[in-house]
């Protein structure tokens, strides 16, 4: 081979430091993508999971026409006369999301009222920790009754596999708030939050007593909460900047801080009487 041709085969290859130096500007260039591929993936799931409280939506609207204008399912009522909630007291089959979308699965477990109700028990008398619940989880999984649109693509592992909660405190007045009636306390439609995500560590279906302090015991990891609203409702689902979404009962949803969603847009549990308007 003459000296020409050893000299184009050698120039045919990357020597070690060209190759460092294209890693280099590789590592460089995703360095640059990653934040706003990320952005983007958070940005899809956020509009994802606003469909889904869209969807919701339309099931509670097929569902009040049967109801009684309810906007979603409710339990037996209380010393008050007030609507309860059919939430984890009862079997997945015949919880909130099953019962408003008609899922009708024959459970993969007995239908024993008396044994799901004590094994339910000894998980919440242990702290509805992760451990005292999975014996309960093995045997009674909510996987089957809870259809994807109840499950926020942001939400990685929602206990009980659902993502949101409903505003129970609409029908815990005197005059509970249906589609089209009830005492809406002066505000508008467009200002009543009737949905919202949940922290993934939480069972409950309802939103419950916002305004009142909780008083029961640090979770598993040893958070406290001021109110049950700061313990059930997800503040921040879609990022720092963003918060968390919330369907409303004209049927929008928007994306909102949690100072916002708990005050200033609506406080979620409505006054018996309407406030008076303020002085001219």
């Amino acid at each position: 081979m003459s000296s020409n041709a050893r000299h184009i085969s050698r120039r045919l290859g990357f020597t070690l430091v060209e190759l460092l130096v294209v890693i280099g500007i590789i590592a460089v260039l995703i360095a640059i993508l990653l934040p706003t591929i990320q952005k983007a993936r958070q940005k899809g799931q956020q509009v994802v999971c606003m469909s889904n409280l869209t969807q919701i939506y339309g099931y509670m609207q097929m569902y009040c026409n049967n109801n009684k204008g309810f906007l979603f399912p409710v339990g037996p009522t209380d010393v008050n006369g007030h609507p309860g909630t059919v939430g984890t007291q009862y079997m997945p089959h015949k919880r909130l999301w099953a019962i408003l979308m008609g899922v009708n699965l024959t459970p993969k477990y007995p239908d024993n009222d008396t044994a799901y109700t004590a094994a339910n028990g000894a998980a919440s008398s242990a702290g509805n920790t992760s451990a005292s619940l999975a014996p309960l989880w093995q045997i009674y999984d909510a996987e089957l009754f809870s259809p994807k649109i109840v499950r926020c693509p942001s939400d990685i592992d929602p206990w009980e596999w659902h993502s949101y909660v409903v505003n129970h405190e609409l029908v815990q007045q005197d005059n509970p708030v249906r589609f089209g009636s009830g005492n809406k306390a002066g505000r508008s439609s467009s200002e009543l939050i009737i949905a919202g995500e949940k922290r993934s560590h939480i069972r409950d279906y309802y939103m419950e007593r916002p305004s009142q302090a909780y008083s029961g015991p640090a979770d598993e990891w040893g958070v406290t909460y001021a109110s049950d609203y700061d313990r059930v409702v997800e503040p921040y689902r879609h990022g720092l900047s963003y918060g968390s979404n919330f369907l409303f009962l004209d049927g929008h949803v928007s994306t909102a801080l949690p100072d916002v969603a708990k005050g200033a847009v609506d406080p979620w549990g409505l006054p018996n009487t309407v406030p008076p308007l303020p002085p001219t």
